[in-house]
């Protein structure tokens, strides 16, 4: 951008401009997120994103005001940021299958570590026979059949979003026993 259209920036950007803003990201934030984002943080990553579209504003001035032109990124960027968090507690794609065949496969495992691993899995799917049916066919399907969730979900007879939390849940359930 050119130095005028900095200058022009700055002077609209002012302390009270900010302030407002600092007072409808602390009001449009879930608790959740404020605990973990702060509110300045969405601040600076509003600001960054107003400044790189400003000479969109500065082409449609006469549609909004700057105050306007702002809450309405820094809107996005609360939501975004929530998208992030949400996400971030509901995935399950970090988890692995775990299953003999994940271990036997290994070039550089030793015969030892094959059996503690085989041990382990036998153990996970002793304690998986505690949980619910719903939980522990989850598991199974999972772990012991080799299926992807949505294999599962289809097997089931249940949406994926469905069989994603059964086996977020069933997971928290075992590391809950396992502790």
């Amino acid at each position: 951008m050119h130095t005028s259209t900095n200058a022009q920036f700055t002077a609209l950007c002012t302390q009270q401009v900010q302030n407002t803003l600092l007072q409808y990201i602390r009001k449009n934030m879930r608790n959740a997120l404020h605990r973990r984002v702060g509110a300045a943080d969405i601040l600076q990553n509003a600001l960054m994103q107003a400044y790189k579209r400003f000479s969109y504003y500065l082409r449609n001035a006469h549609n909004m005001q700057f105050l306007q032109f702002v809450k309405c990124i820094v809107r996005d960027c609360i939501l975004t940021a929530q998208r992030v968090h949400t996400a971030a507690k509901r995935s399950v794609i970090r988890t692995q299958s775990i299953n003999a065949s994940t271990y036997a496969g290994c070039v550089h495992a030793t015969q030892l570590a094959q059996i503690i691993k085989t041990e382990q899995i036998a153990l996970l799917f002793a304690k998986a026979s505690t949980l619910s049916t719903q939980y522990a066919q989850i598991i199974t399907l999972v772990h012991k059949q080799s299926l992807t969730l949505a294999q599962a979900a289809a097997h089931l007879q249940i949406t994926h979003s469905c069989a994603c939390m059964r086996y977020k849940r069933a997971l928290q359930q075992l590391r809950a026993i396992a502790a």
